[in-house]
């Protein structure tokens, strides 16, 4: 309809109207294709067309219906003369660093299947781990735990960490740790350099060392079928749970921390709830599996021999069957690692590495304040002050992680919860600002407390602090005693008015029992 006869048209509004109509279109229309602008927040997964088995299909199978970039990350590395290998991937997934045991050491950008450094140690080599980012690894060799840079350079030699097996690293806290023939686990702090603990397990050697990424707990496993927990401010396990009926080969925790996954020698592979500390389900393997590992997105990786399953939804719910295989036919599997941020699952073994693909194993979204794929040179060391600045002391390890975030009040007997409205506040403020010997409001007081002791969250260097404060002569100071005298002063009073007195004279009267003493 147009307007009427008379009426003038105001082109402005028209056109101010059509052009928020026009802009709320578009919006409509973003908002239908978010789904295809936004990252996935969840990751694809390998489906059979049947609704059968996914375990019958091999890799070559698989890079030949994917993306070249991602069949470019299927590979095998043969190096057979100095094996076995064992490998461990950096924070961000592009570096690897692989150890093997005759002393071949070497890190690679294995995306771009490019070498970064490649030494021959001429020792015997356990394990190797890379530290807080790929510019330095550290390696368990013969006797002692070096230190390379990413030019293979050796720049420590930590003589603290003796006959090492297992090494492992705690980003957020700098710990480099370590057990091996003598039963010991230790600490070292890789940015200061000094040893933060050293714990005697007492249960013999030991080769399974590995973490939990939720609250930094070291997990060890053992000779005789227990897994212990450590922290390095206490000086026995805070947790030993007996997990197998020999001797444990492997340990792995999920990222948020709720399951442990073990395995032993008597082919057991058992999932536990570590909140609980209650077994979940078992599998069995007719092999012993010698390594484990969970994916970010919560699979399970197995390994033992020649043979490889991963097993999806494996932890919270006791999976059927594998949902993926693989064999390395004449090879023994040493160790296997998830890519992080990647659908891919790398595997060393006695004839070098081998790289297969895993469809949903890698977390889609990554956060670059954690963790960067594709971090330059410039993001890499302002990532690395940033870490040392946010480094969470050894001490606050704790197997709750959120026990410090909580306040804690010791109840004992006598419990009263004061209310003071100026009663106990120092002469002459009204009952305001001023000097106040009395709790606070609401403050909860018991028999302890009241009597002048620390009750809890002071120690030693507050006794110290108020120890030198009585020195210090100052008006505050002089107030309090001033008024801890007429305290006394009136409690003097009002024991002498009730009979309190201290007399010589009657105490053999007030107490027949210390009437020998009197003179």
């Amino acid at each position: 309809m147009g307007p009427k006869g008379g009426e003038r048209v105001d082109k402005k509004l028209v056109a101010t109207l059509k052009a928020k109509a026009k802009d709320f279109k578009a919006k409509e229309e973003a908002k239908a294709k978010a789904n295809e602008w936004l990252l996935p927040s969840t990751a694809g997964y390998l489906e059979a067309e049947d609704g059968g088995n996914t375990t019958r299909f091999k890799q070559h199978e698989s890079a030949a219906n994917v993306d070249a970039q991602t069949r470019r990350k299927l590979f095998d590395l043969d190096l057979k003369d100095l094996g076995p290998y064992r490998m461990r991937f950096s924070r961000n997934g592009r570096h690897v660093v692989l150890a093997g045991h005759k002393g071949h050491l070497g890190v690679l950008e294995w995306k771009k299947m490019r070498k970064v450094t490649e030494v021959q140690v001429r020792e015997t080599t356990r394990d190797v781990t890379f530290l807080h980012n790929e510019t330095f690894f550290a390696a368990a060799q013969k006797r002692y735990v070096y230190i390379y840079d990413k030019r293979g350079l050796e720049v420590h030699c930590c003589t603290h960490h003796v006959a090492a097996n297992r090494l492992d690293f705690l980003p957020y806290h700098f710990l480099l740790q370590s057990v091996g023939d003598l039963g010991v686990l230790t600490y070292q702090d890789t940015a200061t350099g000094e040893v933060a603990a050293q714990h005697k397990t007492k249960q013999g050697r030991s080769d399974c060392l590995g973490h939990n990424p939720w609250n930094g707990v070291s997990v060890v496993g053992h000779g005789n079928g227990t897994v212990s927990m450590w922290t390095p401010n206490m000086s026995q396990s805070v947790v030993s749970m007996i997990c197998h009926h020999g001797p444990v080969l492997a340990t792995a925790c999920s990222a948020d921390g709720r399951y442990l996954a073990s395995s032993g020698m008597d082919g057991q592979i058992k999932v536990w709830d570590i909140r609980a500390y209650r077994e979940l389900h078992s599998y069995f393997s007719v092999t012993p599996a010698v390594s484990l590992d969970i994916s970010q997105t919560g699979m399970l990786a197995v390994g033992g021999r020649s043979h490889c399953q991963i097993w999806k939804d494996a932890l919270a719910t006791k999976a059927t069957s594998p949902y993926l295989a693989d064999r390395i036919p004449g090879k023994q599997l040493s160790n296997l690692r998830f890519c992080p941020y990647e659908d891919s699952l790398m595997m060393g073994h006695s004839g070098g590495l081998r790289s297969i693909i895993v469809p949903g194993s890698g977390e889609p979204n990554f956060d670059t304040w954690t963790a960067n794929p594709f971090e330059t040179k410039k993001q890499r060391q302002e990532g690395e002050v940033k870490s040392l600045l946010d480094k969470i002391p050894a001490s606050l390890i704790t197997l709750d992680a959120d026990y410090l975030a909580k306040i804690h009040v010791k109840q004992s007997k006598g419990v009263t919860k004061v209310h003071t409205d100026g009663a106990n506040a120092g002469a002459g403020d009204g009952g305001g600002a001023g000097v106040r010997l009395g709790p606070k409001v609401g403050e909860v007081v018991t028999e302890e407390t009241a009597r002048g002791k620390i009750e809890f969250g002071l120690g030693k260097p507050h006794k110290r602090y108020r120890k030198r404060q009585q020195n210090v002569v100052d008006a505050r100071n002089e107030q309090v005693r001033e008024l801890k005298k007429e305290r006394s002063k009136a409690q003097n009073e009002a024991d002498r008015k009730r009979g309190r007195v201290h007399d010589p004279s009657r105490i053999g009267k007030s107490d027949p029992a210390l009437s020998r003493f009197v003179k």
